[in-house]
């Protein structure tokens, strides 16, 4: 540091640059460098500075981050390819669909209100907001028939491991309504038991909607 400081003092006043430069075996490039440190920082900047980009080119996004983090929690024993290729998978509109219901609460008239939410993953679009009568197979797969009429079918449909998404006792954990999917050629993506951050787009959905709709038809 103390060669830095000597060099660019004697820039400062030398009418022959590059023989200075050659006299300290520095090229002509780095001679430039530490004479504008000085100037532009003073005696402090004649230390070494790291080298670390300030914005690296690959670096990615911490929203990025956070969703191959989810990715990663939701199939633990997953590699990275597999990781990658379900990641971008929800790169465009029907990518994947969430599905879920509300938890339930009584309306004005004393009944139970358990709506069916259904979003798409990448434009966050609420696709089905319904007040069902019950959770069966048929009801849920009416809903679901009338969605893939209107929007077409998705790649992947993300659902909890309850009815009738799932049945944990049935092979590969099929209910009727997601062999159903599977026939039509959509992949299913499970969340863990216990974990509801692994649908947290669709949760934070649902506290949206218990906020904003549940009060006006609560009694």
């Amino acid at each position: 540091m103390d060669q830095r400081i000597e060099f660019a003092m004697k820039a400062l006043r030398t009418e022959n640059f590059r023989g200075l430069c050659a006299e300290y075996a520095i090229s002509t490039k780095t001679g430039y460098k530490w004479q504008q440190r000085l100037l532009q920082y003073g005696l402090a900047g004649m230390a070494e500075q790291s080298r670390r980009p300030k914005h690296p080119a690959h670096e990615l996004a911490e929203a990025v981050v956070c969703e191959i983090v989810r990715c990663k929690r939701a199939h633990p024993y997953w590699g990275p390819r597999k990781i990658r290729q379900l990641y971008w998978r929800a790169q465009a509109p029907n990518d994947v669909w969430t599905v879920d219901f509300k938890g339930w609460w009584y309306d004005g008239l004393g009944q139970r209100c358990k709506p069916l939410t259904v979003r798409d993953e990448h434009s966050r679009y609420i696709l089905e907001l319904r007040r069902v009568p019950d959770a069966r197979t048929a009801t849920v797969q009416e809903c679901f028939d009338r969605l893939f009429q209107r929007h077409g079918l998705p790649a992947a449909i993300r659902s909890d491991n309850g009815d009738p998404f799932a049945h944990t006792s049935a092979p590969l954990g099929l209910s009727r309504l997601s062999a159903w999917w599977v026939a039509l050629g959509i992949d299913l993506e499970r969340d863990r038991p216990g974990y509801p951050q692994d649908n947290g787009a669709h949760e934070r959905m649902h506290r949206d909607i218990g906020v904003e709709l549940q009060p006006r038809t609560a009694q």
